[in-house]
């Protein structure tokens, strides 16, 4: 339910956009991104809840509300009447704000994304059109808000059941959703529209996103559930790797059923990896395709947060506020990085800032860098001035992220004004592609100049991607860890999320790895 009310605020959001109403559009994508960082489901029952999160005004609290009633609410219905459904559609296309969507509909008389898709007059307008209307793999967080009320009843009905797939692996993006079942089919059509049922599969599709997401159901019987798990996990290059390993050692052909299609089952995945005589892997480690040889330690926790933003920029709060909060979560370490194009650029107010992260580390004894996120504008240059009166400075490219990318960030990099650049490949998942970039120029480049890569723990970023990581480790580059909290509400998730992208990528928070 998460997941659709943050796509009901961003939709009310480009209304007002089109309505020249910049400041309520803020406020409407500012809350549509809180609801994804909410922790619990959003309910009926539960909407005064909501008023204790910052960000959240009387406005979209009723939107909200309103939505969790009657699947829609008075301010969007209001909008939609004032504005054709055409017009709201073309937003769709990546670059395509208010100013160019009426131009598209009222000047060019282009009414749709199919429309746009087909005419030839603006073959740019065409190839934004088409990638608007692909259907695009997602990101984990959203997948799993969209299939939580199905969980949810799964659980309050005692099913015995797991993730399998991308999802069971906490993959970065997802194509949909595999959920296994031990001997039961319940009756999921409540849920979506069921596109096929049977003994042993039953699939559904349920709204995401502008998209329709596939959630497939399988039955297992349980003296086979072990090795169910295992394949329908996956993935592929890792269940070649598992299979050669059995062929190898002589321990027999390994299928779903087990060896030797039912020869010897196994009712849980431990039983199974003791047979293969191999360290139980846990699931998102089995992202690499390769078998691991050595134990793990599951229980690694955040110690540092190198990328958070406070109410100085476009953070929900203050930066004594943040380091509490910190201390409570047993974080060492946190940089408040917000963003330059927010900040204050008088001496005054930034020495007013600095006073600010040092009284917040005296009081909570957590190590608080007075740090700045200055944008990589479009000759490389690092957009602020008196970049050394900071603590730590993480540069990162926000517009034209497809446009001389690599030569921008190789610019900053050799500038040696920044200690680490964010989210490298821009990439947003299931929104916008990474850059193209030569990537070994510049992890030879950050190696060269000492300025580390982020792996941003945002759940819509992941970035730097788990599988580059070990290429930038091959030419000596050293990583930050950070989240880019901007609510606290969700803090405690995005830290999981982080943990959980560093322990993929084989990071300790130590900066140690795991092979």
């Amino acid at each position: 339910m998460n997941e659709q009310l943050s796509q009901h605020l961003n939709e009310i959001a480009n209304m007002h956009q089109l309505d020249g109403a910049p400041w309520k559009a803020v406020a409407f994508r500012k809350a549509s991104r809180i609801i994804t960082s909410v922790t619990y489901t959003i309910t009926r029952e539960g909407i005064g809840q909501l008023s204790s999160v910052k960000g959240l005004g009387p406005a979209t609290i009723g939107a909200i509300q309103q939505y969790l009633e009657s699947g829609s609410s008075d301010r969007a219905e209001e909008l939609r009447d004032r504005h054709p459904a055409g017009l709201i559609e073309l937003q769709k296309m990546r670059t395509v704000g208010p100013v160019r969507a009426k131009e598209i509909y009222f000047t060019f008389g282009i009414k749709s994304l199919k429309e746009a898709a087909e005419q030839t007059e603006y073959p740019d307008i065409a190839v934004l059109a088409k990638d608007a209307m692909k259907k695009r793999r997602l990101p984990w967080f959203k997948c799993l808000s969209a299939v939580q009320s199905i969980l949810n009843y799964l659980d309050e009905h005692s099913f015995e059941y797991s993730l399998a797939g991308s999802m069971r692996r906490r993959s970065d993006d997802i194509g949909d959703v595999d959920i296994l079942l031990n001997n039961a089919s319940p009756d999921v059509s409540e849920f979506g529209e069921v596109i096929a049922q049977g003994d042993a599969k039953t699939s559904i599709l349920i709204p995401i996103s502008g998209q329709k997401l596939q959630v497939d159901f399988l039955r297992v019987h349980p003296k086979y559930w072990g090795s169910a798990l295992n394949y329908f996990t996956g993935c592929k290059d890792y269940n070649i790797a598992v299979r050669n390993h059995c062929l190898a050692h002589d321990l027999g052909k390994l299928s779903e059923w087990g060896i030797d299609k039912g020869r010897i089952t196994f009712a849980t995945e431990e039983e199974l990896y003791e047979y293969l005589q191999l360290p139980y892997v846990p699931p998102e480690l089995r992202e690499w395709g390769y078998l691991w040889q050595d134990g793990f330690d599951p229980k690694l926790r955040a110690v540092q947060d190198l990328h958070v933003h406070s109410n100085w920029s476009d953070g929900s709060a203050s930066i004594m506020e943040i380091a509490q909060v910190a201390k409570e979560l047993k974080l060492r370490k946190i940089a408040v990085c917000d963003h330059s194009y927010n900040l204050k650029k008088g001496a005054a107010a930034l020495r007013r800032r600095e006073r600010e992260c040092r009284r917040a580390e005296k009081i909570t004894g957590v190590k608080v860098l007075c740090g700045i996120e200055v944008d990589i504008n479009m000759q490389g240059e690092l957009a602020f001035d008196n970049l050394e009166d900071f603590d730590f400075v993480i540069g990162a490219i926000h517009r034209n992220h497809h446009t001389d990318a690599e030569e921008r960030l190789m610019t900053a990099i050799e500038s040696e004004k920044c200690d680490a650049i964010a989210h490298p490949t821009g990439r947003i998942i299931g929104e916008r592609d990474p850059a193209d970039i030569n990537w070994p120029r510049v992890f030879k480049g950050c190696a060269k100049h000492e300025v580390k890569i982020e792996l941003n723990g945002s759940p819509e970023r992941l970035d730097l991607p788990f599988n580059k990581v070990e290429s930038a480790q091959s030419f000596g580059c050293q990583f930050i860890v950070g989240t880019d909290m901007h609510y606290l509400d969700g803090w405690p998730r995005l830290l999981e999320y982080m943990k959980n992208h560093m322990y993929k990528s084989g990071i300790l928070y130590e900066g140690g790895i795991y092979k």
